[in-house]
C-alpha cells in the first residue's frame, strides 16, 4: 500500500479525537465504549487544544487522499507519564489499515523527530494484551514499569542517536528524490505551492535531498519576463514563503530561479535547509542554440565577481567558486545546473578538485532503479563502480538529451502533468557526490 507520512495541519487537529476513540485497547469479545468516552479529563488530555504547547508534535500517514493513522506526542501527566519534561507519545489507526506496517513506520518516523529535536526519552502505555506491545519492544522501548494490566515503557533516544541519524543512511547509501511539480509560467505562488507539497511527500518518505527543476519557481519559458522586476520580486517572496516552511523539516531542497546580482541576472539554483539558504549557485554554460537562447536574458558565473547581497532578508555572497554542500552524515555534494553537466570543461572538475570526487564518465555504470514512471521513459542513477562517486538526482520535464552520455539520472516527464517526484538510493555514504540538475519546468 502507497501512503505518505508528514506532519499534520492545524485544520486535521479535530482528526485526533477519532484516532484517540480508535488508540482504545479493545479485548476481543468486549463492547466498545461510547464514543463520549474521550470526552472524559483522563482521556482529553491527550488532545485538547493540541498545537498549543512547545513539545505538541504530531505526524500522520496519509493514503489516497485520507489520513488513515496518526502518531503524537506532548508533554503531559498521562497513563504514560514517567517525568518532568519527558513527552508521552499515543498512536492511532482505523481498523482496516491496522496490519499493514503503517504504525511501524509512523512511530519510527516519530522516534526519528524526537532525536533529532534533542529529546532523551519518550515514555508510552500499553496494555500487556495489546499486539502494539511486540511493535513497540521492537523499536527500543523498554518496559519501566508494569501494573496488572498495563505497561509504562520508555525509548532511551539518546542510546539509539546514532541509529536513528542513520535512518538515511542504508546499506551506505542516501536517498535523494528528483521532484516534477507542476508549474505555471510567472506564477510563483502557485508554483512554490507545488514544491511544498512535494518536500512535504518526500519528508515523509525519509528523502535527504529533494531536486526541483531549473526555473522551478518562475517556470523556464518566462522569456523576456525575465527582465522584469515584478517578476523577480515575486520569486524572492517565494522563497521567504519556502524558507518559512521549511523551517520544520530537515530535507535539503534544491530549487532554481532567477537571482539579480548588480547589474547581472543569473539561472541559479539554490540551497534550503531548515529555513536557510545554504548557497546560491550559478549557472556558468548558457545554451544558446535551437530553441534555447538563455544569452539574451541571464549572464553566465563566468562574467560574475564574489558578490555580497540580501535575498529574501538574509546576507550572502554569490560566487563563480565551486560550492559544496554537507548532508546530516557530512556526505558532500555540488551542483551542476543543466548544459553544465555535458559541458566540455563542467564544474563538476572543480568540484572534484574542492571534495565532491566525481566520476569520470566512461567509469559510471548506469544502474536502473524503477521501470517506466510516466509515459515512455525509464528512471536511472549512476552508482559508484569503481572511483569515489557518481552523479544522482537529476530529473528533468521533457525527453530531450537523450544519451546522458555523462551517466546522469533520467527522471521522464509525468503522463498525465500530474505532481510527481521520484527516489532512490544513490551513492556509498562514506564517499562524496554531485547532485547534476539538467532540470526545467515549462
Amino acid at each position: 500500500m502507497e501512503y505518505v507520512i508528514r506532519e499534520m495541519r492545524m485544520d486535521e487537529v479535530p482528526l485526533l479525537d477519532d484516532f484517540l476513540y480508535e488508540a482504545i485497547f479493545i479485548p476481543e469479545g468486549v463492547a466498545p465504549p461510547p464514543r463520549s468516552i474521550i470526552l472524559n479529563d483522563d482521556l482529553q488530555v491527550y488532545v485538547r487544544d493540541f498545537g498549543s504547547l512547545p513539545d505538541d508534535r504530531c505526524l500522520v500517514a496519509e493514503t489516497d487522499g485520507r489520513v488513515v493513522g496518526a502518531v503524537w506526542t506532548r508533554v503531559m501527566k498521562d497513563y504514560g507519564h514517567v517525568a518532568e519534561g519527558i513527552p508521552s507519545l499515543a498512536i492511532s489507526l482505523y481498523k482496516e489499515y491496522r496490519n499493514k506496517g503503517i504504525g511501524a513506520a509512523l512511530l519510527s518516523q516519530m522516534l526519528q523527530l524526537l532525536c533529532r529535536n534533542g529529546y532523551a526519552k519518550v515514555s508510552l502505555s500499553v496494555q500487556k494484551k495489546n499486539y502494539a506491545a511486540g511493535m513497540y519492544l521492537k523499536a527500543g522501548f523498554e518496559v519501566w514499569k508494569e501494573t496488572v494490566e498495563d505497561y509504562i515503557m520508555v525509548c532511551n533516544l539518546v542510546s539509539q542517536k546514532k541509529q536513528y541519524n542513520n535512518t538515511y543512511m542504508k546499506n551506505g547509501f542516501i536517498t535523494v528524490a528528483a521532484a516534477i511539480p507542476n508549474v505555471r509560467v510567472a506564477d510563483c505562488d502557485y508554483n512554490i505551492r507545488q514544491i511544498e507539497s512535494l518536500i512535504e511527500q518526500a519528508e515523509g518518505k525519509g528523502v535527504e535531498i529533494i531536486v526541483f527543476p531549473e526555473m522551478s519557481v518562475t517556470a523556464y519559458t518566462c522569456q523576456d519576463l525575465f527582465r522584469q522586476n515584478h517578476l523577480l520580486e515575486q520569486a524572492e517572496n517565494a522563497i521567504l514563503m519556502l524558507l518559512d516552511f521549511t523551517r520544520k523539516f530537515d530535507i535539503i531542497t534544491i530549487v532554481g530561479l532567477p537571482v539579480s546580482v548588480g547589474n547581472l541576472l543569473l539561472n541559479c539554483a539554490m540551497v534550503i535547509q531548515k529555513g536557510n539558504i545554504l548557497g546560491i549557485v550559478p549557472k556558468t554554460y548558457l545554451p544558446n542554440y535551437g530553441e534555447f537562447y538563455e544569452k539574451r536574458w541571464f549572464a553566465s558565473s563566468q562574467d560574475l565577481h564574489p558578490t555580497e547581497i540580501r535575498f529574501a532578508g538574509k546576507k550572502m555572497t554569490v560566487t563563480p567558486a565551486p560550492q559544496i554542500f554537507r548532508t546530516m552524515e557530512d556526505v558532500r555534494f555540488g551542483i551542476e545546473i543543466c548544459e553544465d553537466v555535458w559541458a566540455p570543461t563542467p564544474p563538476s572538475n572543480h568540484l572534484a578538485l574542492a571534495g565532491a570526487e566525481a566520476v569520470e564518465p566512461d567509469r559510471v555504470r548506469i544502474r536502473e532503479l524503477r521501470r517506466p514512471v510516466g509515459k515512455g521513459g525509464v528512471l536511472y542513477v549512476a552508482r559508484r563502480t569503481g572511483e569515489r562517486t557518481g552523479r544522482a538526482g537529476h530529473a528533468e520535464q521533457q525527453r530531450d538529451h537523450g544519451d546522458r552520455r555523462r551517466g546522469v539520472g533520467l527522471f521522464p516527464s509525468p503522463a498525465n502533468g500530474s505532481n510527481r517526484y521520484i527516489y532512490g538510493l544513490i551513492t556509498q555514504s562514506r564517499y562524496r557526490f554531485l547532485v547534476g540538475l539538467s532540470v526545467r519546468s515549462f
